[in-house]
C-alpha cells in the first residue's frame, strides 16, 4: 500500500495522530500548519470519495427501478 492508501486508511480509522507522524516521517521538517493541511485534504478525499459511491448507488438503483 502506497502513501495515500496509508493515510486513507488511518484517516478513515480515526488515528489522526498516526497519519501526522507519517507525514513528518515522509517530510521531514514539515510544519504543524502544512501537516494539518495535507489531513483537511485528505479527510475532503475521503468525504468525496463516498459521496461518489453513494451517487453511483443511487443512480444504479434509480435506472434499476
Amino acid at each position: 500500500m502506497g502513501f495515500d492508501g496509508q493515510m486513507i486508511s488511518l484517516l478513515t480509522a480515526g488515528n489522526i495522530a498516526q497519519a501526522k507522524a507519517l507525514i513528518a516521517t515522509k517530510y521531514p521538517g514539515i510544519s504543524r500548519y502544512r501537516v494539518n493541511m495535507y489531513i483537511n485534504s485528505y479527510r475532503r478525499l475521503i468525504v468525496a470519495r463516498e459521496a461518489l459511491r453513494q451517487a453511483q448507488k443511487d443512480r444504479l438503483i434509480y435506472h434499476q427501478s
